[in-house]
This record gives C-alpha cells, structure tokens and sequence, in this order.
C-alpha cells in the first residue's frame, strides 16, 4: 500500500475516532477531522485531505521535527525553535515571536506552544482577546508538554503535575 493511500486510509479512521497521532516506521502522522499529515525523516511533510482552507499546502516546509493538524489548519516546528502555519485561521497570526518551541498542540481553531524555558503562547480565535492575538498563558510556568482540544487545554509541568 502506497503512503498516500495509507494516509487517506488513516483520515477515514479518524473522522469515526476524533484527532490521532501515530508512528509509522519512523515516520509521523498526525490526524484531524480534514487532513492528515506525514512528517518524513528527511525534515519534509505530506499531506492529504480535504484541504478546503490550505490545511494541506505544506509541500514547501522543510527542516520540521513535529506536526500538529487542528480544526482546518497545520502547524509544524521547525528545526531552529520556530513555527509554520497554513489553513483557515492562520491568515494574520503573527508567528514571529514564536522562538525556542519545544513542543506544539493544536486545537479547533487554535495553536499552543511550549517554549525550551518552559512557558507556554497560545494564537487563535480561541486563545486570546481579540482572537488571532498571540497571548502567553499566564499561569503556566515550568510546563513540559500541552494538548489541545476543541474548546480546552490541558499541561503537564516538569514535575509532572496535570494543569487543566
């Protein structure tokens, strides 16, 4: 079986179970509800879907070490700390502050970040007041990995304490 066809074998799966992630001989796929995506081991990603809003357009993306697929969007971090976006809701998040990214969770129509220092930023209509604006979460500090839902998210910090 090809990889594409695995991959939209793998999207049907999710539309019944929700969001996913899995490995697949050390390849990455990450699931939502309208696309999934393939981190490659050479840095690159694929993708297949619906793509109605560009959640797909990722073919120029190079250097990724992670992927996230949220509610009509992509994101991946970058080799360097830093992240790309593309779908619906990306139009005018400023990304750019988003420096030393560890770990990325994508959400229905937001995108949560953790920093190497161990804060946490947010963007989306869901994240910030007005939306699209970045925020950092206050509150969080010494966090080592989030996730996303649709409408929450939830921490763990270093010590491994869940904030919800």
């Amino acid at each position: 079986m090809n990889f594409k066809k695995l991959l939209s074998l793998l999207l049907a799966l999710v539309l019944v179970f929700g969001f996913a992630a899995c490995s697949l001989d050390q390849q990455t796929v990450e699931l939502a509800a309208d696309v999934a995506l393939a981190l490659l081991e050479d840095g690159t990603v694929v993708a297949c879907g619906n793509n109605l809003y560009g959640e797909g357009n990722v073919s120029g993306w190079r250097y990724i070490v992670a992927i996230c697929a949220g509610t009509e969007f992509s994101a991946g971090l970058k080799m360097d700390g830093t992240v790309v976006a593309t779908g619906r809701y990306t139009e005018g998040w400023d990304l750019s502050d988003w420096t030393d990214i560890i770990q990325l969770a994508a959400g229905d129509g937001y995108l949560v970040g953790v920093k190497a220092d161990g804060s946490v930023v947010a963007v989306g209509e869901k994240a910030a007041d007005p939306p699209g604006d970045q925020t950092y979460v206050s509150g969080l500090t010494n966090i080592a990995f989030v996730a996303a839902g649709h409408d929450h998210t939830v921490a763990v910090k270093r010590e491994g304490l869940l904030m919800c």
